[in-house]
């Protein structure tokens, strides 16, 4: 049996898809750079100001902040992963790939973090769950998203009764996570249309009763948190938390360029393209787009190193 081709040897060879994708991170990139350029035009004095005046330590809080919101997302990957089998699982290593996998995006590209995080995987869940896992992450994520995205919407064009919306948006939320019809269906057809993936659809998932939603629910609030921290000297706290939905919502949009590595630049790029709230100028934009930036890679890298030498630690022993 031949060995797989590595993703090096892939990158090497004259395929014409690799040329594309190439190219296509290169335009994606070159127009969020452009884009940024244009929308900061005479503001670069006010944004490196506000980049000063932020503080050392309210910038350590919030990537404290942004690193316990990137557990309880790494947690929640790996209940989802447990979910669907029904054979022993190390959470400890699935929740040390996921956070490794979050740097490994910004090599390649977003999918290759997926491809690494399914080799780690490999020798206790077939690629295929870990894929499946991810999709089923990213769509309740979305869910949730576009739920507060519309919640605030309302808030701030209609009125702070809105407010009252996150309720029967949780409600949705753990009804979802109580009836695991999506997982069900995905292993049913998985296992019935690609048998070579190795799913077996013997089981039903089990609920997650309250913890999905307390995860998620957790996850939120850290990440909201850090916005307020970061901004505290630089507007309200309604100011504060509406950039960072207006950030998430960013964040959800620069998915479809899963191309681009991370979504470096794109991110940010549709984040300054957002209304801006009331009183906060495009320089204070750029500033909190640069600084959320190195706060998520600082979290990141921080999370991967933790999580890898409790991993080892707990290897030895």
């Amino acid at each position: 049996m031949t060995e797989p081709e590595s993703p090096s040897a892939m990158r090497a060879g004259k395929n014409p898809g690799n040329w594309l994708r190439r190219a296509l991170v290169v335009v994606l990139f070159g127009l969020a750079i452009t884009w940024i350029g244009w929308r900061m035009s005479g503001e670069f004095g006010d944004a490196l100001s506000n980049i000063a005046s932020i503080g050392m330590w309210p910038f350590l809080a919030a990537i404290g902040l942004t690193l316990l919101s990137l557990l309880f997302r790494a947690i929640y990957n790996a209940l989802i992963l447990d979910r669907l089998a029904s054979s022993p699982f190390p959470f400890g290593l699935a929740i040390t790939a996921y956070l490794q996998m979050q740097l490994i995006r910004y090599l390649p590209g977003k999918v290759w973090g997926l491809i690494y995080q399914s080799q780690r995987m490999a020798n206790v869940r077939a690629p295929a769950y870990v894929v499946l896992a991810n999709l089923l992450q990213l769509a309740v994520d979305s869910f949730l998203t576009l739920g507060v995205l519309a919640l605030t919407a309302a808030v701030i064009w209609l009125s702070t009764t809105w407010l009252w919306g996150i309720v029967p948006l949780l409600i949705a939320v753990e009804w979802l996570h109580r009836n695991p019809g999506a997982e069900v269906g995905l292993l049913r057809l998985a296992a019935r249309f690609m048998p070579r993936l190795g799913i077996v659809a013997d089981h039903r998932p089990r609920p997650l009763l309250w913890l999905g939603t307390g995860l998620l629910v957790a996850e939120w609030v850290t990440y909201l948190l850090s916005f307020v921290v970061l901004l505290t000297r630089h507007g309200s706290v309604p100011q504060a938390l509406e950039m960072g939905v207006s950030y998430a919502g960013s964040s959800l949009m620069a998915t479809a360029a899963f191309v681009v590595p991370a979504g470096l630049a794109v991110r940010e790029a549709i984040f300054l393209a957002l209304p801006a709230p009331s009183g906060i100028s495009i320089g204070l934009l750029a500033t909190t787009a640069v600084l959320l930036r190195l706060m998520q890679l600082a979290a990141e890298l921080l999370a991967a190193l933790i999580s890898t030498v409790f991993h080892w630690v707990q290897a030895r022993e």
